[in-house]
């Protein structure tokens, strides 16, 4: 009987504890989230805005989602959006609160200046539906704004932000990268420097698993160097567009871009186009950089040139020169003015040859060494030197068991 008592009570104790989470903590945690959203200045789902319709001291243009669900601007001009800025405007706009209700009702929107609001954002839904989010004057208290929902009578009194988030420039949402395809299609690459000491051209293609010069010279190219090129592209931003008229040659012209110092030509596998870049010389503060794919002139950083200053020494490939499989090496000679070392790998462990009495080869040191030689590259290619050098202070030979 005892026992049936304790169980009773652990029952109607689960029981209680039931109740204060669902009814009470939940229902706190409900109200709390109720509350949430009645204080904000327009509650809506962000996935599913379709269009985006901005009025603002900047002028007017209209973005929407392309049957991709891709942002795009569609006036004034037709160009990629920055998806990630409006993704983060929605996000921020959706979570908006207001402080207080001014007015309700048939008010007069003139004393709050949203009679002719001087900013506003109108959004589309999937639905079709329509919502527009207004902002008036400057209220008398700092970092304050009047605001109201267009197809809301209520005048809220709301944070200096939402004006920030509305007022955007065109510039603002643009999508701001030069090179808008994939990285990954880059199969081809000239890069002509047309001034200054890196003046030439050089061509290279991807084939066979690496990246290879095919003029001035043929041979491997260095990897490293290869991809620091098409990471600037890839990196490349601009950070104005001062011109829709890179058509016009007067424009070009203007902007430098009639003789660039530097022109990258991009292809894919077929050898077929995929972009072709060109960089002004420096103006001041600025560079210019037009592209194939449209009539805009974007302004970037005035040292974007700079990292594309590559003479085509700089493309030889650093590794071959010296690469070797450390797996096929079976002896290794160490000598110069001071140490004349040999040793032997012997199952798979290495000794002195001849071998030495008392001495032991320490392994970990050899296979550190033989990890650093198999790490080995060039820095460098120096003119003229092609007939060898002087009598080197010191030799590392490595040899086959075939004594290649």
């Amino acid at each position: 009987m005892k026992f049936k008592g304790t169980f009773i009570l652990l029952l109607l104790t689960l029981a209680l504890g039931a109740y204060i989470y669902f009814g009470e903590i939940k229902k706190s945690e409900k109200d709390l989230e109720s509350k949430e959203k009645a204080e904000r200045i327009l509650v809506f789902d962000t996935d599913k805005v379709k269009k985006l319709f901005f009025k603002n001291t900047f002028g007017e243009f209209i973005l929407e989602k392309d049957p991709q669900n891709i942002w795009r601007i569609t006036k004034p001009i037709d160009d990629l959006a920055d998806d990630a800025t409006v993704t983060s405007v929605l996000s921020s706009l959706s979570m908006e609160k207001y402080d207080e209700i001014v007015a309700d009702g048939n008010t007069d929107l003139k004393p709050y200046g949203l009679d002719n609001p001087r900013s506003s954002l109108g959004l589309t839904f999937g639905n079709g539906q329509s919502k527009t989010i207004q902002v008036g004057s400057d209220a008398a208290l700092s970092g304050k704004v009047y605001a109201k929902v267009a197809e809301d009578k209520r005048i809220l009194f709301a944070s200096f932000s939402l004006k920030s988030l509305i007022d955007k420039a065109q510039k603002d949402l643009r999508d701001k990268r030069i090179y808008k395809k994939s990285r990954d299609d880059i199969k081809g690459l000239t890069l002509k420097i047309n001034s200054g000491p890196s003046k030439s051209t050089t061509s290279l293609v991807f084939k066979d698993g690496g990246w290879n010069v095919v003029k001035p010279y043929a041979d491997r190219a260095d990897s490293e160097t290869v991809q620091a090129v098409i990471n600037g592209i890839d990196s490349l931003r601009a950070t104005d567009f001062p011109s829709e008229k890179s058509n016009l040659p007067e424009e070009l012209k203007k902007f430098g871009l009639d003789k660039p110092d530097v022109e990258i030509t991009l292809s894919d596998k077929d050898g077929k186009t995929l972009d072709v870049i060109s960089i002004s010389p420096k103006k001041q503060t600025s560079s210019f950089v037009k592209d194939l794919n449209g009539h805009t002139v974007y302004q970037v950083f005035t040292n974007a040139a700079e990292q594309f200053q590559k003479n085509p020494e700089l493309f030889k490939d650093k590794k071959s020169a010296v690469e070797f499989r450390k797996e096929s090496i079976s002896s290794l000679s160490v000598k110069t003015d001071m140490v004349n070392f040999n040793f032997v790998k012997k199952n798979e462990t290495w000794e002195l040859n001849p071998k030495e009495s008392g001495k032991e080869v320490n392994q970990l040191q050899m296979a550190s060494l033989m990890e650093k030689l198999s790490e080995l590259k060039l820095t460098e290619f120096i003119p003229g030197t092609s007939l060898g050098m002087p009598k080197p202070k010191g030799e590392i030979i490595l040899k086959t068991p075939k004594n290649e």
